[in-house]
């Protein structure tokens, strides 16, 4: 847990999925970090939420490439394989979100990967969200028609899994110097 949210942090600062990934322990959520030989490049996701009503669909949560190892190809078979996995897992769709503010290099990256992309304008105004929509079927995949992600409540996951974070990298530091 503590690896892969030091290597989310690299991308996202201000957010934090410790959470998310202590989580994914419990329930049918995955979350990989992924590697080229013993290098590591990057994190990806598939997490349910059965809270937005719509069954057979997967989320993509915490998707990133390290800077470093961008715009060498790691970024679209790390996707591909992810849909490739939620297709796997019999899911029917795959979306995701971003922020045209946070992710800008994102957006060109998801329009030209997904079937289609929405603004999502009911909360966090101010970070222009999107939602990306993949049809993992033979079916059209349905838009989202901006229906409410419920962004304030993972916003408190990620404040709640920072301390959590932080607080292990304290005990994991106790540890080491008493060795």
């Amino acid at each position: 847990i503590n690896l892969a949210t030091k290597i989310e942090l690299k991308f996202f600062p201000d957010m934090c999925a410790y959470c998310s990934y202590e989580d994914s322990f419990k329930n049918n959520n995955r979350y990989w970090i992924v590697y080229d030989e013993n290098e590591i490049v990057g994190i990806t996701g598939i997490y349910e939420n059965a809270g937005l009503g719509e069954p057979n669909t997967c989320w993509m949560g915490w998707f990133g490439v390290l800077p470093e190892k961008r715009q060498c190809g790691y970024g679209k078979a790390i996707l591909e394989k992810t849909i490739e996995i939620a297709k796997e897992m019999k899911y029917d769709t795959f979306r995701l979100y971003t922020s045209k503010i946070l992710c800008p290099e994102a957006i060109f990256f998801y329009d030209k990967l997904m079937d289609f992309g929405e603004d999502y304008t009911l909360e966090e105004l101010e970070l222009q969200r999107r939602v990306y929509t993949k049809s993992l079927t033979d079916r059209p995949a349905t838009k989202w028609k901006n229906k409410k992600l419920n962004l304030d409540y993972e916003k408190k996951r990620e404040e709640k899994g920072m301390k959590k974070y932080l607080s292990s990298l304290k005990k994991y530091n106790s540890i080491k110097q008493k060795r």
